[in-house]
């Protein structure tokens, strides 16, 4: 086409005028065309991996082709549709940063330096020559912010779990800005506390419980990122609320770290809806990894209910990602640790030393023959004791504490002996890493037949996390933490199908007594249960009951003792609708074998119901159960159960899938 008009052009054959025109046509074609080309592109560019993750956008449950993002503050987007059009957000961003005023322009570049890189990477930005200067413009807060953390590597860090604290109860996860190391490429402890930590939380409008539980499940609080010293969350943690902190070191490359960093400047501004069960801390630290190193796969196969450790588990399936594991112990187990360091003697010594609050009775005449050594270790673990059991007191200085302190201080100054490094304290343990532990969800499998040969099948499923019986690694130990327990029978005889079991949670924690420590024992469950009496006949309950007690251990902690008094408050699911509180003991014994892949538990437990108050005519309730369960595998067990209510006893056979 183009020859033949140069043709006629040389032949005379067309007129100047119409030249003209048919070159303007062609110029605007060719435009038109270039300028569908690239609305092609950023249509295309809008909906791609790398988009979608720094703009937190996810598809909207239900919908094919519509998305929504995760973060809820206006001022995170340039168009006021772009929360729910990448399409949209995508044009006004290629639109502000191609912007001639170079204030505005320069503005939002510091404002969101990872979205601006990127979309200049991939060339869909109009940049003009006299606009060059504002790449170098200094953005004082945000190369303050780069300054500040100057990091060299990144860390998820897990916190373990806390029982004091409902909402810590299933441990905490943050990512951790790793400043410096030493020559062998690890950071010391004392290097540590210049690192800084990452943190997402919700901010707490209320102190109300209620509304705090209530406004936790539906997003009524705003979550927010934080970046605070590393010290600060050691402080919190290991040594106020006495948790274990666990490090991943991530193999991330200079530039997925740089991304990162901008992209944690870019949210640290906005906020995102808090929900305790799906988007809480633990989900959006991996969605800040995933917008820095958009190969990863974190956040496609979690549930709706998010949980720490799980997510400490993703970050193994996406492989090569952890370089390294660090184990940071806590005041209390740095206490222990420096006790299993004693002889059986020494240990006397120290109870005797706290016990009477008096140093100096090393200097007893019967102690003359211990080493300097050994006594520089009983002084030490006194030390460790201090600090963890009177932490919150010598934090806040209180001159009680202080002065029962300087004594040991004073002590220990007199001895000019540097103190052993304590091996146990420098070594991780395996058992406490949550990567190791089995599945969070559990799923159950029983046969049974009792006393009157009628047969059933029971199925049971638990959303999370942990029975006392399960495989203790990677999991508090003689501690069961049971969230949204589903349990029914099918019996075979008859085929009746009824629901035995329906618990929100169902908690026993047991913390046993040694000599140097006195700490309760609890127990707590809320839902709805079906009860057996000794006349065979079925009651429904919902409610909640709770126990408090005391626990012992034995054979090196492989054994524990237990007593409870158990509180039931509960209301009869029948015509009546009767209120029935109860109240009893409950004992028990618990048995590890062979490092806790066999497991048996035996309890018993009376319970006297008093219908509306009415104490004249009590229900007693007798139930004991004795349960042996097998960790055959990592994530598979086998269960052998008699349960009696001293009328009539059933046997179950049971397999149990964790994932």
């Amino acid at each position: 086409m183009f020859s033949q008009i140069v043709a006629l052009i040389y032949k005379k054959k067309i007129k100047s005028h119409l030249i003209l025109a048919l070159i303007a046509l062609i110029v605007l074609t060719a435009l038109n065309f270039s300028q569908h080309l690239f609305a092609f592109d950023l249509q295309q560019l809008s909906y791609s991996e790398e988009w979608m993750r720094l703009l937190h956008y996810k598809k909207k449950l239900f919908y094919q082709n519509k998305f929504e993002s995760e973060v809820d503050g206006k001022d995170f987007f340039l168009d006021s549709n772009g929360k729910f059009d990448p399409y949209l957000e995508l044009q006004a961003n290629v639109r502000n940063f191609s912007n001639s005023n170079v204030s505005v322009n320069a503005n939002l570049r510091c404002r969101f330096p990872a979205r601006y890189k990127w979309l200049k990477s991939k060339g869909v930005l109009v940049l003009r020559d006299h606009l060059n200067v504002a790449q170098d413009l200094e953005c004082e807060k945000y190369h303050a912010f780069l300054e500040r953390m100057r990091a060299e590597s990144v860390s998820v860090v897990f916190s373990s779990y806390y029982l004091n604290n409902p909402a810590s109860a299933f441990g905490h996860t943050f990512l951790r800005l790793n400043k410096r190391k030493n020559r062998q490429g690890i950071a010391s402890r004392a290097e540590e506390l210049l690192d800084y930590a990452i943190n997402f939380g919700a901010d707490i409008t209320s102190s109300n419980p209620i509304i705090y539980a209530l406004g936790g499940l539906s997003g009524y609080f705003k979550g927010t990122f934080s970046a605070i010293p590393y010290y600060y969350k050691i402080r919190e943690y290991n040594d106020y609320e006495s948790r274990d902190l666990i490090s991943y070191e991530l193999n991330l490359s200079a530039d997925e770290l740089e991304r990162l960093l901008d992209h944690i400047w870019e949210v640290g501004n906005t906020y995102l809806d808090y929900y305790f069960l799906g988007e809480n801390c633990s989900y959006h630290i991996l969605t800040l990894l995933e917008a820095a190193k958009v190969d990863l796969k974190l956040t496609q196969n979690l549930p709706f209910y998010v949980i720490p450790s799980d997510t400490i588990k993703e970050l193994f399936l996406n492989k090569g990602l952890v370089r390294s594991v660090s184990f940071r112990p806590s005041a209390y187990t740095r206490f222990y640790n420096s006790v299993a360091t004693l002889s059986d003697f020494e240990k006397s010594i120290l109870k005797e030393i706290l016990k009477s609050n008096n140093p100096y009775l090393l200097d007893k005449n019967e102690y003359t023959f211990l080493e300097q050594s050994s006594k520089v270790k009983i002084l030490d673990a006194s030390l460790d004791y201090f600090d963890f059991k009177f932490f919150k007191k010598l934090l806040k200085e209180d001159k009680e504490i202080l002065i029962l302190k300087a004594p040991y201080l004073l002590k220990r100054g007199e001895m000019a002996v540097v103190s052993p490094v304590n091996k146990i304290d420098q070594k991780i343990d395996e058992s406490k890493l949550p990567h190791n532990g089995h599945g969070s969800r559990r799923l159950g499998l029983s046969m049974g037949r009792d006393d009157k040969r009628s047969s059933f099948l029971q199925f049971e499923y638990k959303s999370a996390l942990h029975d006392i019986l399960d495989r203790v690694d990677g999991y508090p130990r003689n501690v069961s933490l049971k969230i949204g327990v589903v349990n029914f029978r099918m019996n075979l005889n008859s085929n009746n199908f009824h629901l035995n079991k329906l618990q929100l949670f169902d908690i026993l924690s047991l913390a046993p007594v040694d000599q140097f420590m006195i700490r309760p024992s609890w127990s707590a469950s809320l839902g709805y249960k079906r009860i057996v009496d000794r006349s065979s006949l079925s009651l429904s309950l919902i409610g909640m009951d709770g126990g408090m007690g005391i626990s012992f251990s034995f054979f090196s902690d492989r054994a524990v003792i237990y007593g409870l008094v158990d509180l039931d408050f509960s209301v009869l699911l029948s015509k009546q609708r009767a209120f029935m509180p109860g109240i009893g003991p409950i004992i028990g014994l618990k048995f590890d074998f062979i490092e806790g892949r066999i497991s048996a538990k035996l309890s018993h437990q009376i319970i006297r119901y008093y219908k509306n108050f009415n104490t004249t005519n009590p229900l007693n309730i007798y139930s004991s159960i004795f349960e042996l369960r097998w960790n055959l595998m990592d994530n598979f067990a086998l269960s052998a159960e008699i349960n009696s209510n001293l009328k009539n006893n059933e046997y179950l056979l049971a397999g149990f899938y964790y994932f």
